[in-house]
């Protein structure tokens, strides 16, 4: 898996920020979400920046709570891959809310792979398990996910 934030971010930069993070956010696990870059499905987004965890890449403000929805390649489907999600969340909580912020479709299946091994998460594991278990040498947790078309 090729990630994006480790090509654009050298180590050094990473390991602080994620150092930075978690002195700031000691109950919450910084993670780096995105797609797998062979999946080509149609998806509906939607611009809702806030639910149960937040995006630590920008401030929140009124324009971040909007609800604009448009259609797009999966490859480009979240509005941002860094996240703070709350350490008590269950993997399956988390993935509800990437599902609900994608707006899949429910002939679609979405599917989660975590770290360089890219191991599937139990859904009933907290994100504080999951970040012991697999977090990355730079301090970040990595999560993969990919879409399949179940139905017709």
């Amino acid at each position: 898996m090729n990630w994006h934030y480790k090509q654009q971010n050298l180590l050094l930069n990473r390991i602080q920020e994620s150092d930075r993070i978690k002195r700031r956010y000691p109950d919450r696990v910084p993670v780096i979400i995105q797609s797998n870059n062979n999946d080509r499905s149609s998806l509906t987004i939607s611009n809702m920046n806030y639910s149960l965890f937040k995006s630590f890449t920008t401030s929140a403000s009124s324009s971040d709570l909007s609800s604009t929805t448009t259609t797009m390649d999966i490859r480009h489907r979240l509005e941002h891959e860094k996240y703070l999600v709350p350490n008590e969340l269950s993997f399956g909580q988390f993935a509800y809310n990437i599902r609900k912020r994608l707006r899949l479709r429910s002939e679609h299946a979405l599917f989660f792979y975590l770290g360089k091994n890219l191991c599937q998460p139990t859904l009933s594991s907290t994100m504080e398990q999951l970040y012991a278990e697999f977090k990355d040498d730079d301090g970040f947790l990595y999560v993969c996910y990919t879409d399949e078309k179940v139905f017709g």
